[in-house]
């Protein structure tokens, strides 16, 4: 990677302008992230995973490889589809989470 990296949009922009260190940067930090969704789903034998988040709905290379890496290391084959979405809240998705798991104050 030629140029300074601040910011993670600007390893995106650099993957996407062919460099081909972002693209392995990306690839490596999204089948970490895939292998710990993996591990999740063995564990906890989910309906669905959804992906929320900056990264997590970033489309393209990211959520493509992450998703990859999370079915390869799903131990029980019928598991391996299951369906892994973007959040429909989008960025937003974690914080309307937790406001709803707040209690009221009576």
């Amino acid at each position: 990677m030629s140029r300074e990296i601040g910011r993670t949009e600007e390893i995106f922009e650099a993957a996407n302008d062919g460099d081909r260190q972002a693209v392995e940067i990306i690839q490596t930090a999204a089948r970490a992230l895939g292998k710990n969704v993996a591990q999740m789903i063995n564990l906890f034998d989910p309906a669905a995973v959804v992906l929320g988040g900056g990264l997590g709905l970033a489309p393209g290379l990211f959520r493509d490889t992450l998703i990859e890496s999370a079915r390869r290391q799903i131990w029980h084959v019928p598991v391996q589809d299951l369906p892994i979405v973007p959040a429909e809240l989008g960025t937003l998705a974690g914080l309307v989470g937790a406001a709803m798991c707040c209690e009221k104050d009576s």
